[in-house]
């Protein structure tokens, strides 16, 4: 892609602050690689671990350094000068080593450098372990003591709910809470404030205990943490770490020269803090930010928008901010259309969408050709896509993408195409431990470990690898028992895959599982990177297993490698960032408000802790705090708003064509929103 002229501008920028407003499809990362390039290129004295690169997401870190050594290679091949092609070849062998990471990894490198030390209520060793079953351990504790001290009466809250929908309720509250760096003494405070306003019957006394657990969990939390740390704790404590040690700030500079952000719309008040803390020194590093605040849709992550003005706010006063809404992805019409409906949504006020249109960077003009309106109602949707897949040609397969709004549309998806016999590649946000093939593996290992269980063998059986043949389950039994004490855990996993009864492999290949068999072999992986230097016997390794299949949402499915014959089927979350061909984009009809989609318990800032729950065991009775409602329209302005960028994300990942799919024919326009609500408002123009 050659450069343009605001392209350009900015890779030869020499303000130390810059922050780039970039559309979709604007060449952002391109701009960002060729940025670190010229610097790399301009002074000798620089090296690629001077830079500290930050990205969203573990495949983001990946692409990134691919980017970047595929650009070192392209400069290469051209330069003339020897002395720099030299230095290039160097920086190119350091590109694994340099800080190319996510912001968790940034912090944990920020804290090594802090070194052991206390503060109050919190300390860090670089011996710590990072983890993700401290809060769930606390939030057990918390529980059981509150319980003990209720001597023996039952709690309006025990009442409403079983303790395992308390517990998960206040996990819930909890990560909120500590992702929006809102204070929990505040949020007890307020709430507790109009808990005294309104009537202490039943409604009050589920506000107040409910602040009070969030309370408890807080300090008990805090209390576990020392030689253990929550993922989600990195941010917290290395904004306390530079707030509070006076040599950090120093250190880093002598660290880093040059931090580099991407995807900086998602970012969370902590994340913004600390690069300002880091960057306001005159010795400390430069800074240079990249984000589309139409982008930001991680708002279930912490993603703050209100962080991300302020902290534009700030950029703008010590440095440039500049903008790039030139779209060199999309084909002329998708453009035009894209503008056409934003500019629609945004004068309709809800959601509330703040748009600014994008320039085309093709010349070319196919609009009636680019966007197609499919339609289909929810039965045959599927079978609609199918159909059409069956008419495009194998070899062509790897050009188109198909996005789905929720992981569960895609596992639906995933068994009706491998059904019909579509090779497909995935790419979902997480749920890797919830996959059926892991799921099954952690059957097997737990019946293999109990003898005479009835009904873990029950479980076993009903696997689709076994489908209720005794003498398949035999065979694997009389095979593997005597070995399992004896095996490592990765030859355990290898012995269960060629087994003749099972031949996984084969199994998978044979049905078109590409994705289980890849989700198969990255379980066995990760036993050599997870516990390495660690002799973990069977059982540890399956208590590991099962706690991450209970808690661990967020681990991304194996990458398949599939030589290309395949369709993608991916969220729009996972699909933030990349470009496709041809886009088809299904599930348009689903209801974005609808009750079970708001949450039952929410954090106000006017009035603290706000819910509404349904009684566990009669559903028809409804208790709800006073001011939930009032909470609830506040928190449902952002939530369409972020749905509403959440579509414009799906829309803007097509290169050529957008195939959209919803029931076209029915007038929706007295109904809930929905995306299709949205996008008949242009169907109409075309």
């Amino acid at each position: 892609m050659e450069l343009s002229s605001e392209q350009k501008e900015i890779i030869n920028s020499d303000e130390r602050f810059i922050l780039i407003k970039a559309g979709a499809g604007a060449g952002k990362t391109e701009v960002l690689v060729q940025r670190v390039l010229r610097l790399l290129e301009k002074d000798p004295t620089l090296t690629i671990t001077d830079f500290a690169i930050i990205t969203f997401t573990n495949n983001s870190t990946e692409e990134m350094k691919n980017r970047l050594q595929g650009t070192l290679y392209k400069k290469l091949n051209v330069l003339q000068d020897d002395q720099i092609k030299k230095r290039l070849w160097y920086e190119l062998e350091l590109i694994n080593t340099a800080q190319i990471s996510t912001i968790h990894k940034f912090c944990h490198t920020v804290l090594n450098l802090a070194g052991p030390f206390r503060l109050e209520n919190n300390s860090y060793s670089p011996k710590a372990k990072i983890s993700s079953s401290q809060l769930s351990k606390s939030v057990d504790k918390v529980m059981s003591d509150w319980i003990k001290k209720q001597n023996g009466q039952t709690h309006p809250l025990i009442r409403m709910m079983p303790v395992f929908l308390i517990k998960k309720y206040l996990k819930m509250l909890y990560e909120s809470v500590r992702s929006k760096g809102t204070d929990i003494q505040q949020v007890y405070e307020k709430t507790m404030k109009s808990w005294a306003l309104s009537n202490p019957d039943e409604r009050g006394q589920i506000k107040k205990a409910l602040a009070e657990l969030l309370y408890l969990l807080e300090k008990e939390y805090e209390e576990r943490k020392v030689l253990n740390i929550d993922v989600d704790d990195l941010l917290e404590l290395t904004y306390k770490a530079i707030t509070n040690i006076p040599d950090v700030k120093k250190k880093i500079a002598n660290r880093f020269r040059y931090i580099f952000v991407d995807e900086f719309q998602d970012t969370s008040y902590y994340q913004a803090k600390i690069f300002q803390m880091i960057c306001s020194e005159e010795t400390g590093p430069s800074l240079f930010v990249v984000g589309d605040i139409k982008q930001s849709i991680y708002q279930f992550r912490g993603a703050d928008l209100q962080s991300y003005d302020l902290f534009e706010k700030w950029m703008k006063e010590r440095g440039k901010v500049y903008h790039l809404f030139t779209n060199y992805r999309s084909s002329l019409g998708i453009v035009k259309f894209v503008n056409r409906l934003f500019k629609e949504i945004q004068s309709m006020n809800e959601p509330k969408f703040l748009f600014e249109p994008l320039q085309s960077g093709k010349n070319e003009d196919h609009s009636g050709e680019c966007v197609h309106f499919i339609n289909t109602n929810q039965e045959n949707e599927k079978e609609i896509v199918i159909s059409f897949l069956k008419t495009v040609e194998e070899t062509e397969y790897p050009r188109y993408a198909i996005l789905c709004r929720t992981n569960s549309v895609l596992h639906d998806y995933e068994k009706a195409l491998t059904k019909a016999g579509i090779p497909l590649k995935i790419k979902e946000g997480g749920g890797f431990f919830q996959r059926e093939e892991i799921i099954n593996i952690s059957r097997i290992l737990n019946w293999l470990t109990t003898s005479n269980n009835l009904v873990k063998k029950e479980e076993v059986l009903s696997i689709n690898w076994f489908q209720h043949n005794h003498h398949k389950l035999q065979q694997v039994e009389k095979d593997l028992r005597k070995v399992i004490y004896h095996y490592s855990v990765a030859q355990i996993l290898e012995e269960i895959y060629k087994h003749p009864a099972l031949n996984l492999r084969g199994y998978c290949k044979y049905h078109g599982l590409l994705q289980a068999r890849a989700n198969l072999e990255k379980l066995k992986e990760m036993i050599r990177f997870r516990f390495s230097g660690e002799k973990i016997s069977l059982i540890d390794y399956l208590q590991w297993l099962d706690n991450q299949i209970l808690h661990n949402t967020n681990e991304p499915q194996a990458t398949v490698n599939d030589n290309g014959q395949a369709v993608l089927l991916t969220t729009i979350h996972s699909a933030k960032g990349l470009e496709y061909d041809y886009v088809i984009l299904v599930d348009l009809d689903r209801k974005l408000e609808s009750e079970h989609l708001y949450p039952k318990i929410l954090v106000d800032d006017e009035s603290g802790i706000e819910f509404k729950f349904n009684e566990y065991t009669n559903p028809q009775i409804i208790k709800a705090s006073d001011h939930y409602d009032s909470a609830l329209e506040r928190y449902k302005e952002d939530y369409l708003a972020e749905e509403a960028r959440i579509l414009y994300v799906a829309l803007t990942r097509a290169k050529q064509k957008l195939y959209l799919l919803g029931n076209w024919n029915e007038d929706l326009k007295n109904n809930k929103n929905r995306y299709s609500k949205w996008l008949r408002i242009v169907k109409s123009d075309k």
